[in-house]
């Protein structure tokens, strides 16, 4: 019986010295899992800041695509404006007159040619110009080249100011005569949009200012055999598209248009590679790349002006040119393989599966730990004495380490409070740099350079060039422009100040603190303190689209630690501006700071529109460590409601749930008491915010 009960004993203790070792494999394994699937959502996670961060790249690099094809027509609507409007194109409007041109008669004058040459000269050297025609209204109403379905050529071209031949008689003829230049396509368009412009625009009332009207037309085959092969013919080569402004008689009545071709070979260079291509909509044609590339796979996606899908990154972004007929877009697409190439998408990979491996490691080793363990029970039941001892030796040392720790506590909060003004401080000097940039120094200097062209006969100049009437309005824009960019930069320079200033002031404060631990109390209106924490903040909340808004409804002085509550006021400030970027819904946000008076206490409020706050994180918002955000420490927060009590202050928070906004709110003892039932509003409605951000 005694064998029997000793042997129970036994098995009770055995199965006792068991069950740590069986609960100590059991939290290892779950550990494990959990750490498994924690990878898994940074793996995920990672992925998605990577694609996110790899379709703005793509985004912008097609923006650079689309903004090359808005400057080649912008510069082309321009040319053609600027011939359309020279007085001696508004004189070819005259009738029989200008007819004598073809036949030798001179209708410019040399500084005319010269003119309309140089401008020529810049449309085909940035925008490679193929042709620039002149077209009277009654372009052949009688179909004098034999065909009736063949116009007759314009008055002027571009061959004939220069060279003194037409169109249908230039070197092309000389050189591949198997290869007839055709004209006969470009002059039917040029029909059709004189017909438009006829309709809309029969005078020039009916134009505002230098908004002429223009007209792109669909792609045809042009007179332009440059890029043509007859070894490999093939009509594209020498297709392209005619462009059209109206030009004027001298009485104001719709005399012609001025139009350029443009092939759309040349358009084709623009395109970066096969991942792009140039739509026409309403028109239902498009520029497409030469080789093999995304376009091809995508043809539906792209002549539907709609992103593809199963692409990492596919857009349809809009391209401003001056067509009333037409609607353009550049498509773009970027292939999965290359966002698989990226490296921080093979690091992210690389992690998760070398934590998957880990993971099974440590399984393996808690396994193999559980026996070691078990077996060294004993070994550390003879060891707690000599454990007990060097405890208790290093007890002291860890009272050290605690001082230690506490010091550090208190260069992290100095350093969180100088890090918010030297935010600040940086986007000041970034705007700064931003401006300077952005100077418009070089207009004045091509400006100047048009001058000292002409300095030996500047009355000659303003009399005859029509770009000296553009001088005193350049030069007048040019100091206004000036002007607000000086005013910016002095704001932007008084916000770096004060940002510096605070630094200072934060780190004289620290020094003095250092010196004598009780607080500095002072008597200063609360407006004040909020609106010294606005101005730290004021630069980062304008570059982050948030608004800062003021609801002053007290004026009481209040006897409080400057530095204390400044910087609590700058660190809520700072991480209600970051709540609201971090939301990134696409509307602005905004942030109200409200004093007022509640149950003889002085409050200065903070309320953002931004994520809210859920109810199981209210009451430890303001605990060490404690943070939600993906990147925080937990120290700002924290360090504010330990600086608030140690002036005699109150930080609390609020929100109605997650999505719908938080009030921070700092409860302050007054110094005036009196004062508070004045500024405490009772029939007046409260105070309109006003908005400085």
């Amino acid at each position: 019986m005694r064998d029997a009960a000793g042997r129970r004993v036994a098995a009770s203790r055995s199965r006792l010295g068991r069950a740590p070792t069986i609960l100590l494999t059991g939290l290892v394994v779950v550990l494990g899992a959990i750490l498994v699937v924690h990878t898994e959502a940074e793996r995920r996670r990672d992925l998605d800041q990577a694609r996110a961060l790899f379709r703005e790249e793509a985004h912008a690099r097609a923006a650079r695509v689309r903004e090359g094809f808005e400057h080649t027509f912008r510069s082309l609507y321009e040319g053609l404006r600027t011939i359309a409007r020279l007085p001696g194109v508004r004189g070819l409007g005259a009738g029989a007159e200008a007819l004598e041109f073809r036949g030798g008669g001179e209708l410019f004058d040399a500084n005319a040619r010269r003119t309309i040459q140089e401008l020529y000269n810049n449309l085909a050297s940035n925008v490679a110009m193929s042709e620039v025609y002149v077209v009277p209204l009654d372009l052949d109403p009688e179909g004098e080249r034999g065909d009736p379905s063949l116009p007759r050529e314009p008055w002027v071209t571009f061959d004939e100011l220069i060279v003194g031949r037409s169109a249908s008689s230039s070197e092309a003829h000389e050189e591949h005569e198997e290869l007839p230049e055709i004209e006969a396509y470009e002059y039917r368009v040029m029909v059709r949009q004189l017909d438009w412009f006829r309709e809309h625009v029969p005078t020039e009332e009916h134009v505002d200012g230098l908004a002429y009207p223009a007209l792109a037309s669909r792609e045809v085959i042009t007179c332009d055999n440059r890029d043509y092969d007859p070894a490999h013919p093939d009509d594209a080569d020498r297709s392209g598209l005619v462009y059209s402004v109206p030009f004027f008689d001298t009485d104001g009545s719709l005399a012609g248009c001025v139009s350029g071709v443009v092939l759309s070979p040349a358009l084709r260079r623009l395109l970066p590679s096969g991942d792009f291509v140039l739509v026409d909509a309403r028109r239902g044609q498009a520029v497409t790349p030469a080789g093999a590339g995304l376009w091809r796979e995508h043809a539906d996606a792209w002549s539907a002006g709609a992103a593809a899908e199963g692409l990492v990154y596919s857009e349809s972004q809009r391209v401003a040119v001056r067509d009333e007929l037409g609607g353009w877009r550049l498509w773009s697409g970027v292939p999965d393989d290359v966002f698989d190439a990226r490296s921080d998408v093979a690091v992210a990979r690389i992690s998760a599966r070398n934590a998957h491996v880990l993971t099974f490691l440590l399984a393996l080793t808690a396994i193999g730990g559980a026996w070691y363990v078990r077996r060294r029970q004993r070994e550390l039941h003879e060891r707690n004495a000599e454990l007990e001892r060097r405890v208790r030796e290093r007890t002291d040392e860890l009272l050290d380490a605690t001082r230690r720790a506490g010091m550090a506590e208190v260069a992290s909060r100095m350093l969180h409070n100088v890090g918010n003004a030297l935010n600040s401080a940086s986007v000041s000097v970034r705007l700064l740099r931003e401006a300077n940039a952005a100077t418009k120094a070089p207009v004045l200097a091509r400006a100047s350079a048009v001058l000292a062209e002409h300095v030996d006969d500047l009355p000659g100049f303003f009399a005859r060039d029509p770009r000296a009437r553009q001088l005193p309005a350049l030069l007048a824009g040019l100091a206004a422009e000036w002007k607000n960019e000086h005013d910016r930069c002095n704001a932007e320079v008084d916000d770096l100040l004060r940002s510096t200033q605070h630094m200072a002031e934060i780190l004289e404060r620290q020094r003095d603190l250092a010196a004598s631990a009780p607080c500095l109390l002072e008597t200063l209106p609360v407006s004040d303190l909020a609106e010294s924490a606005l101005r730290v903040v004021q630069g980062s909340a304008r570059a982050s689209n948030v608004a800062l808004e003021r609801e002053y409804a007290c004026e009481t002085s209040v006897r409080v630690d400057r530095s204390r509550a400044g910087q609590i006021l700058v660190n809520l400030l700072t991480n209600a501006i970051q709540a609201c970027v971090g939301l990134a819904d696409g509307r602005r946000h905004r942030i109200v700071v409200r004093t007022r008076v509640e149950a003889g206490a002085v409050l200065v409020e903070v309320e953002d529109d931004g994520p809210g706050i859920a109810r199981e994180n209210l009451e430890r918002i303001f605990s060490g460590h404690f943070t939600t955000k993906a990147n925080g420490h937990g120290i700002g927060l924290h360090a504010s409601a330990v600086a608030a009590g140690e002036f005699g202050a109150r930080l609390s928070v609020t929100s109605p749930g997650p999505g719908r906004g938080a009030t921070f709110t700092l409860r302050l003892s007054d110094a005036e008491a009196p004062s508070l039932a004045r500024a405490v509003p009772t029939a007046e409605p409260s105070p309109t915010a006003a908005r400085v951000g």
